[in-house]
């Protein structure tokens, strides 16, 4: 899918960031990290946590993004051992 170009400018994916957040508000298994901060973001990338209840469901998630042509990715997170 091609995206237009008015899409890349930068008050614009703005708009489409603050967008998926108010969809989103009302999802309690879905977390959306740095929502409503005012720091510059390039938003290419929208982060999203699900929370403990819901992630055992991440992979039917995912399949339903993906055929939704909706790119994902899973980060998981490490516990934090410090330095010796």
């Amino acid at each position: 899918m091609k995206l237009e170009k008015d899409f890349w400018r930068p008050e614009k994916r703005n708009n489409v960031r603050s967008a998926y957040e108010i969809a989103l508000e009302s999802v309690d298994y879905i977390l959306v990290p740095f929502k409503s901060h005012s720091y510059f973001s390039s938003n290419y990338i929208f982060p999203l946590v699900l929370s403990e209840t819901i992630e055992k469901l991440r992979d039917g998630i995912r399949d339903m993004l993906h055929k939704s042509v909706i790119q994902t990715s899973i980060f998981a997170l490490c516990p934090f051992i410090p330095y010796l």
